[in-house]
């Protein structure tokens, strides 16, 4: 056969594969479209995503790119400069965000043009440092590839079983943190409906916080042709591939801790901590895995800054440090070990230097003495410009750069009455639990003991996982094999950071989930102790393997708790159900999310240009609509036992834009005030309009014109509560938050007393009661009086004011999450 023919045979043939697969496909397709329509797979939806996350990464590596050939790091090991480009890449795309926000550009066309554009800025510069690497790679295989030990197979596998199962839990919306419902995508669905980054007009606590990672999230809220669920899961993904890029750079600094091991699969030793299988310590669209992100490339610029100080090293730690900073104010874990020895290193160099010239009479160059001090004002003022879009925004909009932390010195006089004692009170009962007690003697050893043993004892609510630590322990028994290993000095640097890390972090706030920052160090000291213990002989490699294998026994079962606070199941059961859905022909349904928020959101009642104050509730995700809150010590611009009249309340709430408002029925979560519940809930019962109700909260708008303004503020308290004595109150006296107080506060005198409560009533504008009390009140004494709601076991009435329109009697409470105020922001 000449050679035309087998190419014509060839060609024949492919043609023919080709015709025939495009059949066989069609087939299987129409017999599989009949069970299950292809266009309703799940797949698609994720699909979408994945692209949208593919252009974010590309994105953030073509600005990187570009910021680290600014730095002047093209010198650096390919693997080091490519953690600073995932680092300088994502504060770049960060920033952009941001200034995009302040402009007002949060729309589907930005969204989509500003990824592009970053793109388009370093595609040239991104190509020439991809064919760098493709030569690179070439050229070491060239040279030849030793092959890898067998150990590295089975290590692998578990690594990529890791991180599948770590993928499994967020493919459900479902899955999501009860702090991302309540701030950090509560935040992202604020800017995106505002279209705007805007200052939370009532002085917001959570939205004056590090806010990278819900700009980040604001991002997937504002692309085109997302309905709530793919929002949701565009941030969910998000994170993922944060969370990748952080497992990508722990060899690189093991490589460091260890020079010339062999440590590729490394990344592998962050599953050996199962807390990040549990909630809440798993990825779930929070910021504790984009703060995490920041540990390893925050310590590679350390140890570069450490040498000299030299000025280009200071400024790349300055932008890692902020990255953290800008993302939770934990970051300090991280923060704290460089900036300390980078301060002793300064004033090391700086003594040596002098010492050399004036003692030794050896000539020193002027350099040499000023470089500390050049080098530390470069970090420094490096760092206050990388975190502007923090302090700057809040000065800006809040009059305090760290609002509402420094009220002592930027005076909060913008906002309520005694707006630091809110915050003090609420900030305190908030750490009660999570602080050491006692003397500072007492505190102090407290939380040196927490070194050795903060990986056996839990530390979290006790309806996540009990009291069984889930942590995992091998960070801690690794510091005990260190000492008896060869080669470990840089390896203790990191283990002292760290520790370091734990000290703040168990002084401060400690809860579980807020180690997760320190997570890529442990797992770094973790894997650099069992190369170390494996270069020593079969004794180090059996001592090793023992406590690693009993480790992945213990925390095995880690993903199968039902631990989450909204669902109470365990992540794999909730994306079980979800994908489920579709053999179940649940097409629509598993869009749909739980809870009545998300169909208050979907409402037709509720005008697209809305803005709803949302009361004595944290969780905010699915209004789709800006809000406000209005619990006290969580904002400060509302305290409602200081208006004197409903027209006083309703014209604060319009000064604050709002249409509508969402609560609970005629019922107080006692989250507040007395006083504040009697304003607030007469408010509703006589002048707001009443919508629609929606499972145990309802819809309301605010009235077609002002409420009365006559003062009336004069209480009958009639219960026989331990805060209040019986008698006659003015509502403004009624303000103590007895679940914002540590200590117990001394009980309240009335202004009046009475001998029947008949005497008191007649004078009173409100009334509270008790059916519970050994005096009780008898129902004629409250003609007049309409029961406006509850408060614990206390009733709460008000005058009746002629034709005032009634609303629904409580109800019976729906499937909604469960009540969150013990769930706080920490």
């Amino acid at each position: 056969m000449t050679w035309n023919k087998r190419r014509i045979v060839a060609v024949a043939r492919s043609a023919a594969l080709a015709v025939v697969g495009a059949g066989a496909l069609y087939a299987f397709g129409r017999v599989v479209n009949h069970h299950y329509p292809v266009k309703e797979w799940m797949f698609w939806v994720y699909a979408k995503v994945w692209t949208y996350c593919l252009l974010f990464a590309v994105a953030c590596l073509s600005l990187g790119n570009l910021a680290t050939r600014a730095l002047g790091l093209g010198t650096l090991a390919l693997r080091e400069r490519l953690v600073f480009t995932a680092a300088a890449g994502i504060w770049s795309f960060f920033a952009l965000m941001f200034v995009g926000g302040l402009l007002g550009l949060l729309r589907p066309w930005f969204a989509i043009a500003m990824p592009f554009a970053a793109i388009a800025a370093g595609i040239r510069p991104m190509a020439r440092e991809g064919l760098r690497i493709v030569r690179h790679v070439r050229a070491r295989r060239a040279r030849g590839v030793a092959a890898r030990p067998w150990w590295t197979t089975p290590v692998i596998a578990a690594g990529v079983i890791g991180t599948a199962v770590v993928y499994y839990a967020i493919l459900s919306p479902q899955n999501v943190a009860f702090d991302s419902h309540f701030y950090h995508l509560g935040i992202a669905q604020q800017y995106a409906t505002e279209h705007a980054i805007r200052p939370f007009r009532e002085g917001w606590v959570p939205g004056a916080l590090p806010q990278l990672a819900s700009v980040l999230y604001t991002w997937a809220f504002t692309l085109p042709g997302f309905d709530m669920f793919e929002r949701i899961e565009c941030a969910a993904h998000i994170e993922f591939v944060v969370f990748l890029m952080t497992l990508a750079t722990i060899p690189v600094l093991v490589r460091y801790l260890v020079p010339r091991a062999r440590v590729g699969a490394s990344w592998v030793a962050l599953f050996l901590f199962p807390g990040i299988f549990v909630y809440d310590s798993g990825l779930s669209v929070a910021a504790d895995h984009i703060a995490a992100f920041w540990a390893v490339p925050s310590y590679l610029a350390f140890r570069r800054a450490y040498h000299s100080l030299d000025t280009r090293s200071c400024v790349l730690l300055a932008l890692c440090l902020s990255g953290a900073i800008l993302t939770k104010y934990q970051a300090m874990y991280i923060l704290a070990f460089p900036v300390a020895a980078l301060l002793f290193r300064a004033l090391y160099l700086t003594g040596r230097a002098l010492w050399d010239r004036h003692r030794r009479n050896l000539v020193v160059e002027k350099n040499r003495i000023r470089q500390p001090g050049i080098g530390l004002a470069a970090a420094a003022g490096a760092g206050l410009l990388f975190t502007a879009p923090h302090w700057a925004k809040n000065l800006a909009f809040y009059g305090d750069p760290l609002f509402p932390f420094l009220h002592r010195i930027f005076k909060p006089t913008r906002w309520v009455p005694e707006t630091g004692m809110l915050f003090d009170d609420w900030r305190a009962s908030d750490a009660d639990r999570w602080i050491p007690k006692g003397t500072t003697t007492e505190k102090l050893k407290q939380t040196f003991e927490a070194l050795a043993t903060f990986s056996f004892e839990p530390h979290d609510y006790s309806n996540f996982h009990g009291k069984v630590p889930v942590f995992g322990s091998l960070f801690t028994l690794s510091v005990i094999l260190l000492p008896f290993v060869k080669g470990a000095r840089r390896t203790w640097s990191l283990v002292a950071a760290t520790n370091l890390g734990v000290f703040i972090w168990f002084w401060t706030m400690h809860q579980d989930r807020y180690l997760q920052l320190l997570v890529p160090w442990m797992a770094a000291v973790t894997a650099a102790t069992i190369a170390l213990a494996w270069r020593s002989g079969w004794v180090g490699r059996v001592a090793s393997m023992s406590l690693v294998g009993f480790q992945m026994v213990w925390g095995g079962d880690a993903y199968l708790i039902p631990a989450h606070a909204m669902t109470k199941k365990a992540p794999v059961t909730t994306t079980n159900e979800l994908l489920a859905g579709g053999y179940k022909k649940q097409y629509e349904q598993r869009f749909k999310s739980a809870g009545n928020l998300f169909t208050i959101g979907a409402s037709k009642d509720l005008p697209a240009d809305a803005r709803i104050l949302l009361h004595e509730n944290n969780p905010r995700l699915g209004l789709w609509r800006p809000v406000v809150a209005d619990i006290a010590g969580w904002q400060f611009a509302l305290r409602y036992e200081l208006f004197e009249s409903p027209a006083a309340l309703d014209d604060a709430l319009r000064k604050l834009k709002v249409t509508h408002i969402v609560s609970r029925v005629k019922k107080s979560r006692g989250v507040d005030c007395l006083g504040a519940d009697l304003r607030f809930l007469d408010y509703l019962q006589h002048d707001a309009r009443h919508d629609r109700r929606f499972g145990e909260l309802a819809l309301f708008q605010l009235p077609a014109s002002r409420p009365e303004a006559e003062v009336k503020d004069d209480v009958a308290y009639l219960g026989c509560g331990k805060q209040y004595e019986r008698g006659l109150y003015k509502l403004k006296d009624l303000s103590v938050r007895e679940k914002q107080k540590v200590e117990k506060p001394p009980r309240k005198k009335a202004r009046k007393r009475a001998d029947t409560p008949a005497e008191l009533l007649a004078e009173a504008d409100f009334a509270v009661t008790d059916s519970k009390c050994k005096n009780k009140v008898a129902a004629s004494d409250l003609e007049g009086f309409v029961k406006i709601g509850t408060r614990n076991k206390e009733e709460l009435w008000a005058r009746r004011r002629d034709a005032a329109p009634k609303s629904d009697d409580g109800g019976a409470p729906s499937g909604d999450s469960a009540e969150d105020e013990d769930q706080l922001l920490q």
